[in-house]
């Protein structure tokens, strides 16, 4: 490849890069805003109610990097979270105060869905 032609290219997607974090953080479809206590190991508190964090959880901070878990513990956080299908919480972001004042895009199906989710940890954790 010609050197030049190689430097313009380059140069055009170094000058992209920022494009996404101008656009914002997108969220899964599925995600559901709260407030989280993170207590201690897998166990946080999801809008007052005791949950259970997956083993494989993905966390995320403001800035997009990922926290060290025992970081959080004793901190509350405006989160929004995504459920695996046993219900159990596998990935959350940690939301900034401007994302947080942003209303959530929700449907009908993923309230009934979040709705159904707790009643059903619920049940099976006894919480």
């Amino acid at each position: 490849m010609n050197p030049t032609r190689r430097r313009t290219l380059l140069c055009a997607a170094a000058l992209l890069l920022p494009l996404p974090a101008l656009a914002g953080r997108v969220f899964p479809k599925g995600t559901v805003r709260g407030q989280m206590h993170f207590v201690r190991d897998k166990e946080v508190f999801v809008n007052g109610q005791r949950e259970k964090l997956s083993p494989g959880v993905r966390l995320h901070d403001e800035k997009g990097r990922i926290p060290l878990r025992g970081a959080l513990d004793g901190k509350a956080y405006t989160v929004n979270y995504v459920r695996d299908p046993r219900g159990v919480i596998r990935e959350v972001w940690l939301l900034t105060p401007q994302e947080a004042q942003q209303p959530m895009p929700m449907d009908a199906a993923s309230m009934r869905r979040e709705q159904q989710q707790q009643i059903r940890m619920k049940n099976l954790y006894g919480y």
